[in-house]
Formats: C-alpha cells, structure tokens, sequence
C-alpha cells in the first residue's frame, strides 16, 4: 500500500514538474523577437553546420559553412536555397512543420497542446504530430528555456534534426534577410 502511494506521489509531482517547465518556455518563448545560433544540421547520415538568424514572424536566414556557403532565406511561407553559383530552389512551406517554428503564436500552441513534454539530460521535449506532415519534436534547454533544436520530416520525407549552440535572443538582425540579387 504505501508503494502505490509513493509511486503516485512520485507520479504525480514528476507531472507537476513538467506542467511548471511547460509554463515557463512558454513564457520564454513569448519573450524572444529574434534568434541568433550556431547550428548542426543532421540529415540522412549528412553533417553541416553554420548559423542561423530568425526574426518573428517566419523570417530566418540561415549560411552555411564549407564550399557549398548555401544560404536558406524563409520570408513568410517561401523557403529559398540560393546555392554559391546563384542557383535559387523554392518551397512553400505554409501548412508545413517547419512553419510552425517561425511563428511564436503556433510554436507556443504546440507547446501547449503537446502531449508529452519529455525530458533528457540536457532537454525538454515537447512532441506534436499530425497526420499530414508528421511528427515534430522541440527541445528547450533545461537550464534557461530557450530554444535548443528540433527534429521534423523534410519536403522529402527525410529527417532533419537541428542542433542550436550559443543561442542569443531578441538581437538586431533585421538586415539580414533581404535575399540577394
């Protein structure tokens, strides 16, 4: 009997936990205008890197390292990949997961509504999916609340997992995003 009791106790408070973790990215992610981070892409297998500004709503501007120096411009729902020889490729991407991360008021509901806000050593984990476009997964550093990542389903169905370092928030960057000609 006082196992049962302990178990739901600790079950009970673990939830309590995550609720109060739920509450407070939220209220971080209500307070960024801008992001700026390094990052490391993941995708079939393939490591790049470089860095990232975003600017809400639905602007990021992303360059990458190596000879490639491809950069990716997302201004409201069009996602452009201008290559190094001025190759442009482009995508919409409304109704897309991706979406959802440029947009604070539809990254704090999802925030909201994921089911499961899970935890690893370094993160928070919150989880959404929908049947058209898959599954997305956010993570929130355990120690501040910013953002830290996320992993979703490309255009492609391929996965892409983003890692964020040396995340600095509410930055001037507004220059940043016009496309170049």
């Amino acid at each position: 009997m006082i196992k049962n009791f302990l178990i739901l106790l600790l079950f009970f408070y673990s939830n309590r936990v995550l609720a109060d973790d739920q509450i407070e990215i939220i209220k971080n992610v209500e307070k960024v205008n801008s992001l700026y981070f390094n990052f490391k892409q993941i995708n079939n297998n393939i490591i790049e890197t470089g860095y990232c500004d975003i600017m809400y709503p639905n602007k990021i501007h992303c360059v990458y390292d190596g000879d490639d120096a491809k950069q990716i411009f997302v201004e409201n729902d069009n996602l452009i990949i201008l290559e190094k020889d001025g190759k442009k490729n482009s995508y919409r991407i409304d109704n897309s997961l991706f979406q959802i991360i440029l947009n604070k008021e539809d990254l704090t509901n999802t925030i909201k509504k994921s089911q499961i806000l899970d935890e690893n050593k370094k993160n928070f984990i919150a989880k959404s999916s929908d049947n058209q476009n898959g599954t997305l997964e956010l993570y929130f550093d355990k120690k501040n609340y910013l953002i830290s990542g996320w992993k979703f389903q490309n255009y492609d169905k391929s996965e892409i997992k983003f890692i964020l370092d040396k995340v600095k928030i509410n930055v001037d960057n507004k220059d940043k995003f016009a496309l170049p000609n």
